[in-house]
């Protein structure tokens, strides 16, 4: 949450961590973001590739731990596909 990033960051007192632009999942904040709307938190290995192509670009040193993990869940007949199973590999990393 920002209000968890903004006091890790010690700027709990500089900004009010509830105005502006707020989507319901991560993927909108980092495209809002990419689009020059203001600055998204999200996860990194979802921003990743745009970083890396310069579209976005990481704001300070502060990261916070995700509050919840991620579950990849798929009717049983797909999960013996070679291309899911890829994709299960690479969130594992």
């Amino acid at each position: 949450s920002w209000a968890a990033y903004m006091a890790r960051a010690r700027l709990d007192r500089l900004a009010d961590p509830g105005a502006g632009l707020r989507v319901g999942r991560s993927s909108l904040a980092l495209a809002a973001a990419r689009a020059g709307l203001g600055v998204a938190l999200g996860p990194e290995r979802l921003a990743g590739a745009e970083i890396a192509a310069g579209r976005l670009e990481v704001v300070g040193d502060v990261s916070l731990p995700m509050a919840s993990d991620y579950v990849a869940v798929t009717p049983h007949a797909l999960g013996r596909k070679k291309a899911l199973r890829g994709l299960v590999e690479f969130l594992r990393q």
